[in-house]
This record gives structure tokens, C-alpha cells and sequence, in this order.
């Protein structure tokens, strides 16, 4: 996992960076598994379509930026 965001020492979103591909990592879900309150992304620099698995997400990086502020809100 490359990045955990907290909030008020809670975790609230997990990260898994990639440059490319469009498998998901094993460790996102191995992570998912003990943090279940955290939403899951993978995000990958060269992706051609956006895919989810169960509650976790993998997304374009310039769409996961674009979209963070909102994401965090959420």
C-alpha cells in the first residue's frame, strides 16, 4: 500500500499506485482486508478504463486527482 489517509486517526482511504497495467494488486485487497472502513483505490498513470472488484476501485490517475477533494469528502 503506498499511501493510508487518515482522518481524526481513523483510516478513511487506501492507495495502490501503479505506472501501468490493469490487474489489481493483491496487496489492495490483503490491506481491504484488515482495514474494511477505508475505501480501496488503485490508481494507475496509463489506464484505459476504469474497473472495480467488490468495493475496491481502480482509476485513471489524472481522474483520481481531478476528483480528490471530493473523494475525501465523501
Amino acid at each position: 500500500m503506498d499511501f493510508l489517509l487518515l482522518i481524526d486517526k481513523k483510516p478513511v482511504m487506501m492507495v495502490e499506485v501503479k505506472s501501468s497495467g490493469d490487474d489489481f494488486s493483491s496487496a489492495l485487497f490483503r490491506f481491504q482486508n484488515y482495514l474494511p472502513e477505508a475505501r480501496a483505490f488503485q490508481v494507475v498513470y496509463d489506464l484505459a478504463r476504469k474497473k472495480s472488484h467488490g468495493d475496491a476501485r481502480m482509476v485513471p490517475a489524472h481522474e483520481f486527482l481531478k476528483n480528490l477533494p471530493m473523494l475525501i469528502a465523501a
